[in-house]
């Protein structure tokens, strides 16, 4: 089949791949269509072409799959909505095994999937853009990176959703090209911080946006943010316009207060049940090392079970959390070290060690000093299932895995959390 950018040709997808697009192979040459599930026809649009792989946009569906609940999005952050729910399961359970394999050679054997089967309306933060119009709107990105005015999100909890609603239908008079987002951070308590992150410290017409908002029972604080950086949502500086920049999260045993830049996972229901298993996973009595670990939520989820608790993170603001929550709980058994772990983990053997690093993994020079320590088990806690495999593999020379549970932490999407479990090799 000779094809240019351009043509009109009728194709069926025969697998999903890692992006949620669907895989055609036309006389063997791979076409990916977003949009497209397995077993739909569909006239597609090439849209691009090189010597390995083109890709195509669907021009109408000529065969509809029994999995598809809705038209495909136009957002670009919700890639998997048109997918049944359950299907999205069984994509994420494809997608683990076969990166796997891929890249370790192994035919592994994966545990249930972690779900909580809450598929919508699960973000305890969500971030909006502001349209550039002189009222204030929110939206958000397309697919084609434009921006498109929404009512609400389908994965942001009810409370942000209420309130990106009410700001829309506000009108608002704003200062144009100035504030570039509003980020929504909510609780189980129903309580909601919000912040604007403008370029400038002064915006026009926000002060009266704030007298309005602050009015309503679930604000407990607002704040104004400082972008200055263009690649990152949240800037360094934030200033108080009302109420505090705090807001308080359940963990185990008591609670945590963090604010506008701290990191804390967006859908905290299915985190418990992650950590859970993993402090199933922590003998009692035992030594723990917790690499990269933020404002200490794994370690203060299973802290009661360590004989003692070493907390590396180089964030000094999660450093500061955590030492916070120590001092006020009373605990004497955890110690929290403000370094880069790559730097220090050799100075800190225990008998298990915890890592849930950035999505790039963990460095080659951190796994190296590793497989020259003592830990009995390595429990690994991952948002990148392909530099998961990757670290899993370097740690196969005295590492094996004892199980994998996929974690449907994100549904809707294409991203995928996954924790493994790895037990050191018993050499006879």
């Amino acid at each position: 089949m000779i094809l240019t950018v351009g043509d009109m040709v009728e194709l069926t997808a025969i697998d999903l791949d890692y992006k949620g697009q669907g895989v055609c192979k036309p006389e063997g040459y791979v076409i990916f269509v977003a949009g497209l599930l397995i077993g739909e026809t569909a006239e597609i649009r090439i849209t691009k072409l090189n010597k390995n792989f083109g890709e195509g946009a669907v021009s109408k569906l000529l065969k509809i799959s029994k999995d598809r609940t809705h038209d495909t999005s136009e957002l670009g952050s919700i890639e998997l909505y048109h997918l049944k729910n359950e299907q999205q399961i069984q994509w994420q359970e494809h997608m683990t095994k076969e990166t796997f394999k891929k890249i370790t050679q192994l035919d592994i054997i994966i545990d249930r999937t972690l779900s909580d089967n809450r598929f919508i309306n699960y973000r305890n933060k969500s971030v909006f853009h502001v349209l550039p119009e002189p009222v204030l709107k929110l939206g958000m990105y397309k697919k084609d990176y434009t921006l498109m005015q929404v009512p609400l999100f389908i994965l942001a909890d009810t409370l942000t959703n209420k309130f990106v609603n009410q700001i829309n239908r506000m009108t608002a008079p704003i200062e144009p090209n100035v504030l570039k987002h509003v980020v929504f951070r909510t609780n189980e308590d129903n309580q909601i911080l919000i912040t604007f992150v403008s370029t400038k410290e002064h915006v026009g017409g926000l002060d009266k946006l704030v007298d309005k908002i602050k009015r309503e029972k679930e604000v407990v604080g607002i704040t104004l943010n400082l972008k200055t950086n263009h690649h990152a949502i949240i800037g360094d500086e934030s200033t108080t316009l009302y109420g505090e920049n705090a807001i308080k999260q359940h963990l185990k045993t008591f609670d945590v207060t963090i604010n506008d830049r701290s990191f804390f996972q967006v859908n905290w229901p299915m985190m418990k049940q992650a950590y859970d298993v993993i402090a199933s996973y922590v003998p009692s009595g035992k030594q723990v090392i917790e690499a990269y670990s933020g404002i200490g939520s794994i370690g203060f989820s299973i802290h009661q079970q360590a004989r003692k608790l070493i907390m590396i993170e180089s964030n000094k603001q999660n450093v500061d959390t955590a030492k916070q929550v120590i001092e006020k709980q009373g605990i004497s058994h955890i110690d929290v070290i403000h370094e880069h772990v790559e730097h220090v983990i050799q100075d800190y053997d225990g008998d298990v060690l915890i890592v849930d690093p950035p999505r790039n993994g963990l460095f080659k020079h951190f796994i190296d000093q590793v497989l020259n320590m003592s830990f009995e088990r390595i429990i690994y806690l991952s948002c990148d299932v392909k530099t998961l495999a990757r670290d899993v593999k370097s740690f196969s020379e005295k590492y094996e895995i004892s199980h994998v549970y996929p974690i449907r932490m994100f549904p809707q999407t294409i991203a995928m959390e996954t924790l493994v479990i790895l037990d050191k090799k018993i050499i006879f």
